[in-house]
């Protein structure tokens, strides 16, 4: 009990001690700037089809159909530990002869 009462009020000074009054000169108020990022999309397994022991093509076929609208002279940035998808490297294939 004693422990449990030491440890929050611990994390209480913490967070007490952390916080700090802004200051009243706003220097850095107009140097703030807007940054746009754009985020693709998140792809996730077909988890029914894992489930019933078959393949779940998902991922590979969106990065297939991104690989395959890569413009002509661009660049493809790829990061992965080993693949044998015949697929996958038949579109690589054809965008480096691009």
């Amino acid at each position: 009990m004693i422990r449990s009462f030491n440890g929050v009020l611990i994390v209480l000074l913490l967070f007490l001690t952390s916080c700090k009054k802004t200051s009243d000169n706003n220097e850095g108020a107009s140097q703030s700037s807007l940054v746009a990022v754009n985020i693709p999309g998140v792809y996730f397994t077909d988890l029914a089809k894992v489930g019933a022991g078959q393949a779940s093509p998902v991922i590979m076929d969106k990065l297939r159909e991104m690989i395959n609208a890569t413009p002509v002279g661009a660049h493809i940035y790829l990061s992965i530990f080993g693949f044998d998808h015949t697929g996958l490297i038949a579109a690589l294939n054809a965008a480096a002869l691009r």
